[in-house]
């Protein structure tokens, strides 16, 4: 029914530029900079290298639990659009108004740390997208996250009960009370949350673009979610998302024709986690958290293989069992740029 006016399906339909403009935490992150890339990149004469993207910290969500910077707001994408529809009207060039194609805040630990100076939060101005260096980090025992791999095969299962689905705190959320980072703790505590912990950074690890988790996953279910986030720990213990997914598995292959599981099975998954621009700082720790549910930004799933629309059957309990290790090489897949490098970039739009 979408097909004729899905734009994914037709960028060389668009002929004309747009400025872009959402935010890391938004609901609508990932179709803000699909669309820019595909009027920038994909789109036809009139479009192709002329759009402009602006990312700030927030999109719809005003704030999270702590306050985005000052430093963080500015009336750059509405200084773009008058300045680009002045050119178009007057049939110039869309590149001539003088600004960058990209323009990104990038963000950093909250300004009210007591215990050191935030590295990220600030902008940077450029017309390229910084380069990356995809980087696993990899489950490993003792719940660890690493850049080598297990040496063994290990296993954790995860109880999946529709009845008391873990509760949503912050994250991308269009009108839910929480949104933005918030402190996870009290949701990390539940039986039915793992977290998988970096060592200590010894630097400040900044990541810029799409983050993934590829993950291996059985289950005694025909269906069930995982759901993933990312956290940042901070030396206090403080532990503020910085980005959450999840994939309910009959989706997993086709978003219109569901393929069940098979109980026992394991399938290997990538979940999208969508894209960022983030410092995490020196002393600080990178955590995954997996579970199967964020309720209410997630429909529950009653594990019982209905649709939404049929579910009227009885809640199953799921034991979901997450592989890592040997042939099942499940890791968090970061997309790494160099700090420094990306400091020169800094502007202040």
């Amino acid at each position: 029914y979408w097909y004729p006016t899905d734009l994914s399906r037709n960028w060389t339909n668009v002929n004309v530029p747009a400025v872009h403009w959402g935010g890391w935490y938004d609901f609508f992150n990932k179709g803000t900079l699909a669309s820019f890339n595909g009027y920038h990149y994909l789109g036809g004469p009139g479009a192709r290298g002329s759009s402009y993207l602006i990312m700030s910290p927030g999109g719809h969500c005003p704030t999270g639990e702590y306050p985005w910077p000052a430093n963080s707001f500015s009336n750059i994408a509405f200084n773009i659009g008058f300045a680009l529809f002045q050119a178009v009207a007057a049939g110039e060039d869309p590149n001539s108004i003088g600004y960058h194609h990209i323009i990104l805040y990038v963000m950093g630990s909250s300004t009210v740390d007591p215990l050191q100076t935030p590295s990220g939060n600030f902008w940077i101005c450029t017309d390229e997208w910084p380069a990356v260096v995809l980087t696993p980090m990899y489950l490993n025992t003792e719940r660890r996250l690493s850049q080598a791999p297990p040496a063994g095969a290990n296993s954790m299962t995860i109880v999946a009960d529709p009845s008391i689905p873990v509760e949503t705190v912050g994250g991308d959320n269009l009108i839910w009370p929480s949104c933005g980072p918030w402190d996870q703790r009290a949701v990390e505590r539940r039986y039915d949350v793992v977290s998988f912990d970096s060592a200590p950074l010894t630097e400040p690890l900044a990541i810029v673009g799409n983050v993934s988790l590829t993950i291996f996953i059985s289950s005694t279910a025909v269906d069930t979610d995982i759901v993933a986030k990312v956290v940042d720990v901070y030396q206090d213990g403080t532990a503020y998302n910085v980005l959450d997914n999840g994939l309910r598995m009959r989706w997993r292959e086709s978003d219109e024709v569901p393929t069940f599981m098979e109980p026992g099975v394991v399938y290997e998954v990538t979940i999208d986690l969508f894209s960022t621009a983030y410092v995490f700082d020196a002393g600080h720790t990178i955590r995954l958290d997996l579970t199967s549910s964020n309720y209410p930004r997630f429909s529950l799933n009653r594990n019982n293989g209905q649709l939404l629309a049929e579910s009227n059957g009885e809640n199953i309990i799921a034991y979901n069992t997450l592989h890592y290790g040997n042939t099942y090489v499940s890791a968090l897949n970061l997309p790494v740029v160099n700090f420094d490098g990306l400091k020169l970039l800094e502007c202040q739009p």
